[in-house]
């Protein structure tokens, strides 16, 4: 994008830029350099993903990153601690990756998970507990909206987009 549709590419960077300064947070996000499936790399070779995707993305857009993208949502625990050592403050997951999640206020087991919500995931330590200033927010994306987009060719008329957004799929 950069090299063959320039005038694009700054627009994307001058409007996360813009959103940032007006809303105090970017709608950009950030992603792994490469695409690995992060889970199956070894520790050096995931923070390595990490941060040099953090330094594409601040060379890129003139600052650090709130969120991550992991390629193919692949994740495990070890991911996440790394995302929260690298000071991430989100991550994106497909809807399946939650098993299971708790209301933060009641504790008592949300009986499914839904797009439209964000969640919590806490690290624990050896003992299993939750350790409380060690969290990254998760928030899950639309698995039939996905779905539509990459595989029924809805983005082709915009119409069809918005007629999909109203039905809220």
């Amino acid at each position: 994008l950069e090299l063959e549709y320039p005038g694009y590419y700054k627009m994307i960077i001058e409007t996360a830029r813009r959103v940032r300064r007006k809303k105090g947070f970017p709608n950009a996000i950030a992603q792994s350099y490469n695409h690995t499936i992060l889970p199956l790399d070894n520790f050096q070779d995931r923070l390595t993903q990490f941060r040099w995707g953090i330094k594409d993305f601040e060379s890129r857009f003139g600052f650090y990153p709130e969120g991550m993208w992991l390629p193919e949502t692949g994740v495990n625990e070890d991911a996440l601690r790394l995302l929260i050592d690298n000071n991430m403050k989100y991550a994106i997951l497909a809807p399946y990756q939650l098993k299971s999640a708790s209301g933060l206020k009641t504790g008592k087991p949300l009986k499914e998970i839904d797009s439209k919500l964000n969640y919590l995931w806490f690290d624990r330590d050896q003992k299993g507990a939750k350790i409380f200033n060690r969290s990254i927010a998760i928030f899950v994306y639309d698995g039939e909206l996905s779905r539509k987009v990459a595989f029924e060719n809805i983005t082709f008329n915009s119409d069809d987009v918005a007629y999909i957004k109203q039905l809220k799929l």
